[in-house]
């Protein structure tokens, strides 16, 4: 795994982790008024999956990219 690499996953995880922020912030600001109307709170939902997914991948990624480096060529 080369440097390229490795700081594509950095910035993956960066980006999970403030998808993940901005989602709990508009989820908290928004509860209140609890109903599929809110646009506001449908985002910040939006933002939490979109976070958790990002994540996954960015997991997936290194998972994939440590494998290749293991098999013998």
């Amino acid at each position: 795994m080369n440097n390229r690499d490795h700081t594509a996953i950095k910035v993956l995880h960066r980006f999970s982790w403030m998808a993940a922020i901005v989602g709990l912030l508009l989820v908290l600001l928004n509860v209140t008024d609890f109903s599929s109307e809110n646009l506001a709170l449908m985002v910040g939902i939006g933002f939490l999956i979109a976070a958790g997914n990002i994540y996954l991948l960015s997991t997936v990624f290194h998972l994939m990219l440590v494998r290749t480096d293991r098999t013998p060529q």
